[in-house]
């Protein structure tokens, strides 16, 4: 399932999802971002039918130019404790499976 992915901080982030494991992400924005920055990450279905809310703090930026543009690749390090980050994401992966079979 395809989700969409919305940055908080000082203001709002238009981004793309690059990758996603269990102690972070990596994110591509049109803006460069502070590094040590924390910011509120919302990771939804297109439907908005689930989502998982964390917090996230920039650990590393690197500036990609592409034809037209130079944008910008940011790793982002999860803040919350393991157990409480494992707890969310199974019911998030619980909902999405339980939606499917509808």
């Amino acid at each position: 399932q395809r989700l969409d992915i919305q940055c908080d901080g000082e203001q709002e982030l238009l981004s793309t999802l690059d990758d996603i494991s269990a102690g972070g992400l990596g994110i591509t924005v049109p803006d460069p971002v502070q590094i040590g920055q924390s910011l509120q990450i919302v990771i939804s279905a297109l439907d908005e039918s689930c989502y998982l809310k964390l917090r996230a703090r920039v650990v590393r930026q690197e500036p990609v130019k592409t034809r037209t543009m130079v944008v910008y690749r940011v790793g982002l390090k999860f803040e919350h404790p393991s157990e409480e980050l494992e707890k969310r994401t199974k019911e998030l992966i619980s909902k999405m499976a339980a939606l499917r079979k509808k």
